[in-house]
């Protein structure tokens, strides 16, 4: 199917109001509780901590994710931050 004849099928087709409304994210947060709540067990996030021959990578569900995100979010909490507060985070490149 030529790129042309997948146009036409695409703009034939299209309809905005079949799709439900569509709100933005308010946050990173939001994407990943959402997320998470659709496909608990798909994986989020693969990394490898160091890049040795025999290291091997670590993966994070989205379940994982949203509990360690949910974790920093309330330690932050615990600390005094707020909604509206800036927070700059220097960190080494790891999964903490």
């Amino acid at each position: 199917m030529s790129v042309q004849t997948e146009t036409v099928a695409i703009e034939d087709t299209w309809n905005p109001e079949d799709w439900p409304a569509r709100q933005p994210y308010s946050s990173i947060y939001d994407v990943v509780e959402t997320t998470a709540g659709k496909h608990p067990d798909r994986p989020a996030l693969t990394f490898q901590i160091t890049s040795g021959p025999k290291d091997k990578a670590v993966t994070l569900t989205y379940r994982d994710l949203l509990s360690e995100v949910t974790r920093m979010a309330n330690m932050l909490r615990s600390l005094g931050v707020t909604e509206n507060d800036v927070v700059a985070l220097v960190l080494p490149n790891c999964n903490e």
